[in-house]
């Protein structure tokens, strides 16, 4: 299982390096700028970590160094992809974003507060890297939720994106969610059993990666379609009427402010 889990991490970084590549000579990295940050910053993060030995110090530094930056990039990722989701709504847009703002905000403050009060308390002293750890356990979870809410969006409403934004968001839904799933649920499992969740979980990791490497900045990549409700026009109609109606309250809200300007 080592061997196989070591194999899937050579595999991850390599396929981030064609990823990234494909990006570059694609012009993909212009449109969607944080997404292709989030990814060289997770290869510099394999590559990182395969130059220290798991034991020292030195690596314990490095992962510090590094979830600390995968998680400043996540934000303004999770903020790229309700951009790129709502774009063709731009007052509702901007209203997500805004909200989305807040609730990042929000996460953080609860996430610091908690670790604040459960680390205060208690006989047992628990080691920084230990609080470091259940922080950001805390910051992915919520995290989740923003992401879940705009691959929910996409997949529910019938909003026309074109197929390297449907391969963007649903692929770095599943990515994330894979990756949370690893990080909240590795702690709580045996070695043994956590082995076998480090190997899903990258598993997943590099099947998205490769689906990213293959189909994403090709050709018709900017080809338009619709998930949501394809199967129910009369339906979907309706909920594009609700959408629209939304954002021209939105923009009507905001258009006052800028005759007062």
């Amino acid at each position: 299982m080592e061997a196989y889990v070591n194999v899937l991490r050579s595999l991850i970084f390599g396929t981030c390096l064609l990823l990234l590549t494909r990006m570059i000579v694609s012009g993909i990295f212009r449109i969607y700028p944080w997404f292709c940050a989030y990814i060289l910053a997770e290869t510099l993060r394999i590559l990182a970590a395969s130059q220290v030995s798991i034991y020292s110090d030195a690596y314990t530094t490095q992962w510090k160094i590094a979830s600390t930056v995968k998680v400043i990039l996540l934000v303004f990722v999770v903020l790229e992809m309700y951009r790129v989701a709502l774009a063709g709504r731009p007052a509702l847009a901007r209203y997500a974003q805004r909200v989305a703002k807040y609730v990042i905000l929000a996460g953080a403050l609860f996430s610091g507060l908690m670790l604040w009060l459960l680390g205060s308390g208690g006989s047992v002293q628990k080691s920084p890297v230990y609080h470091y750890f259940a922080f950001l356990r805390t910051m992915d979870c919520w995290m989740l939720v923003m992401v879940a809410a705009i691959l929910w969006y996409v997949l529910w409403f019938p909003v026309r994106l074109s197929r390297n934004a449907l391969l963007y968001i649903i692929g770095f839904g599943v990515f994330f969610l894979s990756e949370t799933v690893h990080f909240v649920v590795l702690e709580q499992l045996p070695l043994y059993q956590g082995r076998y969740v480090s190997s899903a979980a990258l598993s997943v990791n590099w099947l998205c990666l490769v689906c990213w490497s293959v189909a994403l900045g090709g050709r018709g990549g900017h080809t338009t379609s619709v998930i949501g409700h394809f199967w129910n026009r009369e339906k979907a109609e309706r909920l594009n009427a609700l959408l629209d109606s939304i954002n021209d309250r939105l923009e009507r809200l905001k258009t006052p402010r800028r005759a007062i300007a």
